[in-house]
């Protein structure tokens, strides 16, 4: 069952409603602990609310394969992702990296990790070392230099939208 709210003015939310798509996307969320979600939920919109922070306390739906916050103005992330999680989209929000940190329970597996338009000038790979990433997506943010010794748990490393400023690792 697909449920879409986007547009509202909703501050709270909550159902046992067996869904496995939700699109909460701009409404008027401020608090991460307003939701309640069930945990049959599979791909969640939660874009272009005010999410200043999200804390490894909320509980995420154990069978959710697609988040994605983007535009939300979080600033400081420290979550513990679901190990089902495969694209993660946080772009165009306020991190830097001291504010960024993913945990997982298990060795989690992503197709894409969004993180593109933050404030990145470097970027700690210790804080996804333990996800292995098809694609990281830090482009158009803050960098100084491209780091170029990408860690193996990351195939691909997207720096800007040229072909220049793809990092791709090749295991052997």
């Amino acid at each position: 069952m697909r449920l879409d709210l986007s547009h509202n003015k909703l501050k709270t939310f909550s159902t046992n409603f067996p869904l496995k798509f939700l699109n909460l996307l701009d409404n008027k969320f401020d608090s991460i602990a307003s939701l309640s979600l069930p945990e049959t939920l599979e791909t969640l919109y939660l874009d272009e609310n005010m999410f200043a922070t999200i804390s490894h306390d909320f509980q995420w739906p154990k069978k959710l394969q697609f988040l994605s916050l983007q535009q939300c103005h979080i600033s400081t992330l420290d979550v513990l992702i679901p190990s089902k999680l495969e694209v993660l989209r946080f772009k165009n929000n306020r991190f830097h990296s001291k504010s960024f940190g993913l945990k997982c329970n298990s060795p989690t597996v992503f197709n894409l990790l969004d993180l593109s338009e933050n404030f990145f000038k470097d970027f700690n790979f210790n804080t996804i070392q333990d996800i292995e990433l098809a694609r990281l997506n830090l482009a158009n943010n803050m960098f100084d230099d491209i780091p170029l010794n990408i860690p193996s748990n990351i195939l691909c490393a997207i720096f800007n939208s040229s072909s220049d400023s793809v990092v791709h690792n090749l295991k052997t």
